[in-house]
């Protein structure tokens, strides 16, 4: 059982963010990865290429959405490259999408990635002691039907 304290602590560690914000960063079996005050993480951002092996550095924790079978028959086959700007707080804070040229399509796909992100358990990137925003891209082909 999580001591009531400890979201308490990640709220004024962070600044006076929200309890469900610290939640988010506290999660059973996670390591403190945020050890730094708000003031000393002003200006922090993970290196460009940064990878698990960069030192320092903790990857956000991502999720990809699977485009339903409904998807136009012109798409099948195509290549689909999705990049997602995951937020310093665990946050779904951009979305882009190349290779859909089906215009309703693709803002349907958007639309379920972000009905998805607040349950998928998010998590930001971390880079000396710091949750930073960091982006994340995939590729998928679409289903051939």
């Amino acid at each position: 059982m999580r001591s009531a304290v400890t979201p308490l602590f990640v709220v004024l560690l962070l600044g006076g963010a929200s309890p469900m914000a610290a939640q988010k960063l506290l999660r059973p079996g996670d390591p403190p990865l945020v050890w730094r005050t708000p003031a000393e993480c002003a200006g922090v951002t993970a290196p460009p290429n940064a990878t698990k092996d960069t030192p320092g550095y903790t990857p956000a924790r991502p999720f990809a959405v699977i485009p339903s079978l409904d998807s136009p028959r012109a798409l099948r086959g195509k290549v689909v490259e999705v990049r997602m700007l995951i937020g310093s707080l665990g946050t779904l804070d951009s979305v882009e999408v190349g290779g859909l040229t089906d215009e309703k399509f693709k803002a349907r796909y958007i639309k379920s990635l972000r009905d998805v992100a607040p349950k998928s358990n998010l998590r930001p990137a971390y880079y000396q002691g710091c949750a930073v925003a960091t982006w994340w891209s995939y590729s998928m082909r679409m289903g051939e039907g």
